[in-house]
């Protein structure tokens, strides 16, 4: 019983720890070094060549408020008694939950005005991180890409893009004779019947499943009838739609997926006007009724396929948002959070209850993602459903451990992501260092719920991994980017962790998506006949590669050149020269292969750019010529890949100011005019570059010589 602990007795009077100030600076302190309390730096940081050294002055412990109130000081009577006198209702109505009211991230806001269209976008969108207190640098870079926009309308209509398809209401009170006016418009029974299939057999239907095959072929030889004709240009007969019955319960949804994926899958198939409307009036009528269990599948099915085909430029605020808001609230309506409870089993098969499933799994999903993109609180809060008493998403009936582990991967996504999210976007953060506890609940998720990242972003063409697990990689990295970028940019936080965290999660970004690129080239090849022929078409795979990247593309780009810029700022310049500093810095290289942020030494911005620089050639370099013919047919990847290339040719620009050892002192002292001047004066001809010219010419260079020419053309060396 000696080695027991022993147990403090009333008559025993409890040990008094020494309550003392700590001169220790943060950085020996968390590593329990001797440091020497030298100002401004101690000899451990200097020896380091640590940006700065940061004295805190709080003590060893921390007293509890009612240990106060036990042994009250004359400070603290003094201080209770003068804040009743001055506030006598603060006592009563005072809520010591809330927390620093500067960490209220609510107060982090940008309201967008595009010709009087107002847009708010939140705390973790990225228009909100970049244009929260522009330095001069910045606003030179926003105003430089906008000139770029003006030049982008020249190359659009060179290379004959089409942004956005017409809308078109025609409003009708006939059902079945609009229906028969589609029917004139649709292909052939046996094309549609293969479009079908081949919808079904893709990657697209496989990664999300949200719609049952079995169930939607059963609507098809229900609603559409066909009838055979004979072509007066051929002798084979023709099976031709005749009709599209509306079945017995009104249900016009099942007919609504179906023309969803015929539209979608037929690459040649431009939809008539009386289809598009049809679709249109499906989804946002007040007419149809969201008493059907198919409804919320339709319009997750249309917000997919909108997202796939859609080809805008970066800066396009997504219009597809509002389909987020009304499969949410369809799904809510229809009680789907409980559907093991509230679904009976003999009316719907086990592969339908399953597709309800996905479609409500994937609701949520999409409904973090819009919160997260534009900063604002979901649309299913957790008033709607309790999600720790969620329904298993499991199947054990068909493909037990792919379907075992995909399931785990999105529940124990959602589990985490979900909460971090509507905290970042809700008035109830309370404190700045949530930050770094979500930062560590994400990457525990990454190391053990899924491969390992260098299997995501390695040197391969063909990607070791599940394809279900790309969305979550992609919303899952780009969110650890933005809580370092809050960190830096929101609370001013200085440190090797935050700088070596932005930069590191920048290039497994841009890593992955340029891997993604490629993979969807390579999977075109082995499952599309015709894709070595058609060479101007956005193949299958190669769109949902840009349709996964290019959101996360778009917030690295500008997230980290806003740091970069942010850096490079006169206030800034003298705590930031470890990050452009050359010396040793050639030669290195940032590990990708995990998530660890090393903070025994600064990443520095000259090595990250031309790494940067190394990934992108692995898309860009001229042995890709035939993606290259599919790249530049893309508005969504030139625009991503011009505002890339400005944001890079500017960081050199401004780069030489501050690169070079000799310089650096002499930079400093220069007067905030002296240093724009001299910047204006490097980078004048940014603003005569055609940025989208360069583009082209490194999409559709044939040779490595021509190749090669426009690389050196588009990135200025750093001599």
């Amino acid at each position: 019983m000696n080695n027991m602990a022993q147990v403090t007795t009333k008559n025993e009077r409890p040990v008094k720890r020494r309550r003392k100030v700590m001169n220790t600076c943060m950085f020996c302190r968390k590593r329990k070094l001797k440091c020497d309390h030298a100002r401004p730096k101690c000899q451990q940081c200097e020896m380091r060549k640590l940006p700065e050294c940061v004295y805190g002055n709080g003590f060893n412990f921390d007293v509890s408020a009612e240990d106060r109130m036990k042994r009250p000081t004359k400070r603290l009577v003094k201080d209770v008694t003068n804040s009743v006198l001055d506030n006598p209702t603060d006592i009563s109505t005072s809520n010591p939950s809330k927390g620093n009211p500067d960490d209220n991230l609510l107060k982090f806001q940008f309201l967008e005005n595009q010709d009087g269209r107002f847009q708010r976008y939140g705390p973790t969108s990225w228009k909100a991180i970049v244009n929260h207190d522009k330095e001069v640098f910045e606003r030179e870079y926003l105003d430089l890409w906008n000139v770029q926009k003006n030049k982008y309308d020249v190359w659009k209509t060179q290379h004959c893009v089409i942004e956005n398809k017409p809308k078109y209401w025609v409003h009708f009170h006939d059902v079945n004779n609009i229906l028969k006016i589609i029917c004139s418009v649709l292909p052939t029974y046996e094309k549609t019947r293969e479009t079908l299939d081949k919808f079904f057999n893709g990657t697209l239907h496989d990664v999300y499943r949200i719609v049952d095959r079995k169930r939607t072929f059963e609507a098809f030889n229900t609603c559409f009838c066909v009838s055979r004709v004979e072509p007066s240009f051929e002798n084979l007969l023709t099976d031709v739609f005749t009709d599209i019955q509306v079945p017995a319960d009104g249900n016009l949804y099942y007919i609504g997926i179906i023309l969803l994926i015929i539209s979608h899958t037929m690459s040649n198939f431009n939809p008539d006007k009386s289809l598009t409307s049809f679709l249109e009036q499906l989804a946002f009528s007040p007419r149809f009724s969201d008493s059907f269990v198919e409804r919320p599948q339709f319009l997750l099915l249309m917000y997919l396929l909108r997202e796939y085909q859609s080809d805008l430029p970066i800066w396009e605020t997504n219009q597809n948002h509002n389909l987020i808001m009304c499969v949410c609230h369809s799904c809510d309506v229809l009680g789907l959070s409980k559907i093991d409870e509230w679904y009976d089993k003999s009316n719907y098969s086990s592969d339908v209850i399953y597709s309800l499933k996905r479609t409500f799994y994937w609701t949520i999903f999409f409904d973090v993602n819009v919160s997260f993109e534009e900063g604002k609180p979901l649309y299913l809060s957790d008033n709607h459903f309790e999600y720790a008493q969620l329904y298993n998403l499991e199947r054990h009936d068909v493909e037990i451990d792919k379907e075992f582990r995909r399931s785990r991967v999105m529940s124990n996504f959602l589990k985490i992501v979900r909460p971090i999210v509507n905290d970042l976007n809700s008035s109830n953060f309370k404190d700045r260092n949530m930050l770094k506890i979500y930062t560590k609940q994400l990457v525990d998720y990454f190391e053990s719920g899924l491969m390992p990242i260098k299997l995501y972003t390695g040197s391969g063409k063909i990607l070791p991994v599940d394809t279900f697990d790309l969305p979550f990689v992609a919303v899952g990295v780009a969110l650890l980017l933005a809580l370092y970028h809050m960190r830096e940019k929101y609370f001013g936080e200085k440190s090797i962790e935050v700088n070596n965290g932005i930069i590191k999660y920048s290039l497994i970004l841009i890593s992955f998506s340029c891997k993604t690129i490629i993979w969807g080239d390579q999977m075109d090849g082995f499952t599309d006949g015709m894709y070595y022929i058609n060479k101007d078409a956005i193949t299958h795979h190669l769109r949902l590669s840009i349709l996964l990247t290019a959101p996360i593309m778009k917030r690295v780009i500008f997230e980290f050149y806003d740091y970069f810029f942010q850096n490079i700022s006169l206030e800034n310049l003298s705590s930031s020269q470890q990050l452009f500093d050359c010396e040793g810095s050639k030669d290195q290289t940032i590990l990708l292969d995990s998530f660890t942020v090393e903070d025994s030494y600064y990443y520095q911005i000259i090595p990250a750019l031309q790494q940067i620089e190394i990934i992108e050639k692995s898309i860009l370099g001229h042995t890709e010529y035939r993606l290259h013919q599919r790249l530049h047919k893309s508005a969504t990847f030139v625009t991503l890949a011009a505002s890339q290339m400005l944001s890079y040719i500017l960081a050199l620009q401004v780069t030489r100011l501050v690169k070079c050892p000799e310089d650096k002192k002499q930079t400093i002292k220069q007067t905030g005019t002296e240093l724009w001047n001299k910047y204006r004066s490097i980078s004048s001809g940014l603003w005569r570059l055609n940025i989208f010219d360069l583009v082209s010419k490194k999409l559709t260079a044939k040779t490595a010589n021509e190749a090669d020419e426009a690389d050196a053309n588009a990135h200025p060396t750093f001599t």
